[in-house]
């Protein structure tokens, strides 16, 4: 694994749809935007794709890669107001899919 590679790989099930919303710069990040509690924006709906295993990690099938990673969604929220900056960390549960059904 390259240096480039690892510092873009997101360790998790989870990343950032890029063709899904203008608002995705990559896979990891979203554009800066204002938003306002009075006027109600104060929310964004951002499309998030399962991620494959990495090349370098051999057999790891997509399946085992959701398992060993199974766990929250976990956001950095990067704010700022006035030149004030502070950061929110949250973490969100994901429900797990139903079973698929065997035919």
């Amino acid at each position: 694994m390259s240096p480039e590679e690892a510092r873009w790989f997101v360790r998790g099930p989870w990343e950032f749809n890029t063709g899904a919303s203008a608002q995705v710069t990559d896979n990891r990040t979203t554009r800066r935007r204002a938003y306002s509690r009075p006027d109600g924006k104060n929310w964004d709906r951002l499309g998030l794709t399962r991620i494959r295993p990495g090349h370098w990690m051999g057999s790891m099938t997509p399946e085992q890669w959701r398992r060993q990673h199974a766990g929250p969604i976990r956001l950095q929220i990067t704010c700022t107001r006035g030149g004030e900056q502070w950061i929110l960390l949250r973490e969100i549960q994901v429900p797990e899919p139903p079973p698929a059904l065997e035919q």
